[in-house]
Order: structure tokens, then sequence, then C-alpha cells
């Protein structure tokens, strides 16, 4: 595997050796290094103590970013790592130990972490260390726990989630006992800080496989937690993991008939104020049937804007909505690059305050007519017709009488 790696990674094996420690590649980088893909994040363990790690690194640059658990992020000839010492894990409070102690053996270090295909370990001096057969599981695409699963995910709850969002990208499966221990303890996620669920959550549905990521939830019930009194999932198609927002409103929409138990949702995690707020609009306006007349689907784009409007039509066929002539009248209207905005008519207010319409409450409901005559017909967003609209009858006497 060493021809899969750059010299400048293989220089720190070197450096370490040199002074009599030990160095291995680990977790995810290992991974995407025996699955020949790019590797994005080198993370490496050592028998070597921060400060030790420190000496043999002197030409680097170096950040303590876990002082707790002795995490250093490495800046080195172009590279970036993080190195962590060999340590050991107990007393824990379902997320984090309470005790962490260094200085001892490589298999001890191994055997804290979650699942079997993450206690993998790879130096160009011993090749693989694989205590646990973690090789063999991910040969086979399987999602193991180290050990007792219970006691796994006791130490750690959010191993749950981690659990599903690995095999959801992976496209693996969940070794029986490992998928029955998650199953059983999905009620234990309410020891988690909701925060921290909304992360895992959040990469599972915009992951590389969400359609996979939301039935594994469901399959261990801890879909049931994350949305309280849901009904059964619909079969919708979640495969929009570019667009939160759209997932998680077909989410809610799969899960809720109650536009109310959908809204509790939003609220009862910390989602971004304007996640929110598309979500929102998407639930208020999903019963809107889209007319393809021209002149309404300019409107709505000038009123709702062309991210929501796209959002719309998104969610709408996503739940079983036949838009296509929809779509071949959105297609021509987009051709015309119509005027959507007030700010982009032909005048102004100064305008309409040099041909004498007094200044006030009367300039805004003028541009406001004139708008709406350009999404009619666009062809009049020219200054000398919108001018002659507003002084000519009828119009100006809508206004002036």
């Amino acid at each position: 595997m060493e021809n899969l790696m750059p010299q400048e990674v293989l220089e720190l094996f070197d450096l370490y050796n040199k002074n009599n420690f030990k160095l291995y590649l680990v977790g995810g980088s290992l991974r995407d290094l025996l699955s020949e893909r790019q590797i994005m994040d080198y993370d490496f363990t050592t028998d070597a103590l921060p400060s030790e790690t420190k000496s043999i690194l002197k030409e680097a640059k170096i950040i303590d970013i876990g002082k707790e658990f002795g995490t250093l992020k490495i800046f080195y000839k172009g590279f970036e790592f993080e190195i962590t010492p060999f340590r050991k894990e107990s007393e824990y409070d379902h997320r984090k130990p309470g005790k962490v102690s260094f200085g001892i053996r490589l298999k001890e270090d191994l055997e804290r972490r979650d699942f079997t295909i993450n206690a993998l370990a790879w130096s160009p001096r011993e090749n693989m260390v694989d205590y646990f057969n973690g090789k063999e599981d991910l040969d086979r695409r399987i999602i193991r726990a180290i050990g007792d699963p219970k006691k796994r995910f006791k130490e750690d709850v959010l191993r749950l989630l981690r659990g599903v969002r690995f095999a959801a990208k992976e496209g693996f499966s969940f070794e029986k006992n490992t998928f029955l221990a998650i199953k059983e303890m999905s009620g234990d996620l309410k020891y988690i800080s909701r925060e921290r669920i909304l992360e895992e959550f959040t990469k599972i549905i915009t992951g590389e496989n969400p359609a996979k990521g939301i039935r594994l939830l469901e399959e261990t019930d801890i879909l049931k937690f994350l949305f309280p009194r849901s009904s059964k999932l619909k079969r919708y198609t979640f495969n929009h993991p570019e667009d939160l927002s759209l997932q998680l409103t077909l989410l809610l929409e799969a899960l809720y008939k109650d536009v109310q138990l959908q809204k509790e949702h939003l609220y009862r995690y910390p989602y971004p104020k304007e996640l929110r707020r598309q979500v929102l609009f998407l639930l208020e306006h999903k019963r809107d049937v889209l007319l393809d007349q021209p002149y309404f689907i300019r409107k709505n784009r000038a009123e709702f804007g062309n991210e929501n409007m796209e959002r719309l039509i998104r969610f709408k066929e996503n739940t079983g909505e036949n838009l296509s002539l929809y779509k071949k009248s959105l297609q021509d209207v987009l051709k015309e690059k119509p005027c959507l905005s007030i700010k982009n008519l032909a005048v102004s207010g100064k305008d309409l305050i040099n041909i004498g319409i007094p200044p006030g409450p009367l300039i805004g409901k003028s541009l406001e007519f004139l708008f709406d005559e350009v999404l009619k017909d666009p062809s009049k967003n020219k200054k000398e017709i919108l001018l002659r609209l507003v002084t000519t009858p009828p119009y100006n006497q809508r206004f002036f009488e």
C-alpha cells in the first residue's frame, strides 16, 4: 500500500521509527486507502505522547486540538494530519469518557473503538494490524461492533447514529447482534444533546445514500425517536442530498399527516432559522395549484423567489404530482428573462415624482400597479410605456380620482 501514499506521509513513519516510536494510520483514512479512494484526512495513532510528537516533528506547525485526548493537528510539507496517542477510556456518561489514560498498547487503543472496520491500523513496517477481523468485515461490507454491542453503545450512544451513517455511506449491512442492539437502545439517544443528534442526522439525509440512511433509521426505530408520534414512512424518493430543507420537508410529509406535528419537529431540534423558513414555506404551499399561464408563473416567482419555487416544484414532483405542462410553460417564461422585482422596472419612484405624482404612499401603489402590468406583459417594461400607463385613462383615474 506504500505506493498509494505520498512520500511526505511515508516520511512521518520514518521519523517516528528513528526516534524509537511507532506510528499507525487508522480510521477513515485507512478505510479509504484500502478502498483505493483518495484520502481526504489523515489520522494516525502513536505510542508517543503529545510532548514527544512535538519533539519528533520540530519542523512542523502543531496545534493542540483535543488536549483531553492528546490530539494534535500537524501541518507538514503541505499536508495536514491528526495524530493521537494510544489511549484507554473509562467511566463514560453515555457520550464521553470521564477518565482517559495514555501509555498503553496498540491493541487496547483499538479495542475501545466503535466498529471493527474502524479498529484497523497500518504501518509500512508491520503492514496491517487487525485484532478484530475488521478487514474481513470491510471486505464483506459488514458493520460489526467491537465486543459486546450494548456495551459499545452504552459508552457513547451517538454511535447508534454513526453506525447508520457509515452503513448508508458505504452501502454496508449490519451484523445481526449489532443491528438488534441499535434497535433496542434507540431510545437511549435521549442522553445525547439535540445539537449532536441533529449533526449526525443531517449527515445521514444529505450523505451519499440518503434513501438507505432513512430506511435504516426506520428499521432500527431511531426514526421513531427523532420523529415522535409519526406514522409509517411513506415511500417518497429522498434523492436530494444537496438540499437539506427539501429532504427534511419530504421526510416530514412522509411521516406526519398533521402539519402541527411537522412544525413541532422543526422547533424540537436547533435547525438554522433560514432552513426553518424554507421548510415552512413548502409546508404552507404544498397544496397550492401551480397554474401554467405565464402571468401566474411570473407572479409566483416575483412573490416567492426563484429558489423557493424551484424547491416547491421538486417537492411536488417527489410527492407524486405531474408538473410536465407547468414545467414546459415555465421554461418558455424563463427564456424571456422576465422582470421579477419592482427594482427592475424601467421606471423608479423618482421618475414618477418628476411627472407629477406626489411623494408618499401613491408612489408605492403606482409602482405596484406598473409591476403587475409588466408581469402580465413583459414587453411593457419600457420607460415611455410605463409613464404613459400612469398618466393615461383609465390607469391614472385608478389612483387620482
